[in-house]
């Protein structure tokens, strides 16, 4: 799941052209909304123009134009152009032209818009509303599929986790700015120590691919919750704790290993 907060917000307008503050809080530290760039759009021409602010630039946003192309000439594009100069981010892009466009073909040309980011809804107020149907579909499920009990929740601005726990481990789901992923820990602690994406490692292949990363999705990590939950107990029992820690300490060196370049 990926959630993207972005408005318009009209600045100035004139005989059918108007400028628009594009904004989001996902990029500053606090969550408060900033301009990210700035579009231009006018009816009679039935155009708009776009300027990348610094945020858009400094992350590697894809332009709205790019989505303006056909969909096989955006992967070639992407591929051949974007891809290598590390551009992402595409659904701002998306947003942007698709708003450009419905405004042109309504010819309208709102104060604001969605009117769902106007509603006087704080950051972590829109966060656990977000947060609200993965955690039911997940988390829930989860606990009443193995009775997990002492359930604890931590909220904030973009982010929420909530965690339960049974016998010896803790269970996490943990999001942030529309990403949900479940952790695991012992559970007399307030913290995970890994994703279940890496105590994943320790276990066959999910997927019969025998090489690369393994991305999970959140029901593959349930299910390996599930599945594995026995061995879960094993693994953060008292006995079994520091070798636990142990294992994943060396495998965070060596992950951290393949992303720093040896001393010239």
């Amino acid at each position: 799941m990926s959630v993207f907060h972005t408005r318009l917000v009209r600045k100035e307008s004139n005989d059918g052209d108007a400028v628009y503050s594009v904004q989001s809080f996902d990029f500053s530290s606090d969550h408060t909304w900033e301009e990210i760039a700035e579009v231009t759009i006018s009816l009679k021409k039935r155009a708009y123009a776009f300027v990348p602010g610094i945020v858009w630039r400094r992350e590697r946003i894809l332009p709205p134009s790019f989505w303006e192309l056909s969909e096989s000439e955006r992967q070639l594009q992407y591929e051949k152009f974007w891809r290598p100069r590390d551009f992402g981010l595409g659904r701002y892009a998306q947003l942007v032209s698709t708003w450009s466009r419905m405004f042109i073909e309504q010819q309208e040309l709102p104060n604001r818009w969605p009117e769902v980011f106007f509603e006087g809804e704080s950051a972590e107020t829109l966060t656990m509303r977000e947060f609200q149907a993965p955690r039911e579909r997940y988390f829930d499920a989860l606990c009443q599929k193995i009775g997990l009990i002492n359930i604890s929740m931590q909220s904030g601005s973009g982010f929420a986790v909530v965690s339960a726990s049974l016998g010896n481990v803790r269970v996490f789901l943990e999001y942030e700015r529309g990403l949900c992923s479940f952790a695991v820990g012992p559970a007399s602690e307030t913290s995970p120590l890994c994703a279940v994406e890496e105590i994943a490692r320790r276990f066959p292949r999910v997927r019969s691919m025998t090489e690369g990363v393994q991305r999970l999705s959140l029901d593959e990590q349930k299910g390996l919750i599930e599945e594995k939950w026995a061995d879960l107990q094993v693994m953060f029992s008292p006995e079994h704790l520091p070798e636990t820690r142990r294992w994943h300490e060396a495998a965070a060196a060596e992950y951290t290993k393949r992303f720093t370049k040896p001393p010239s």
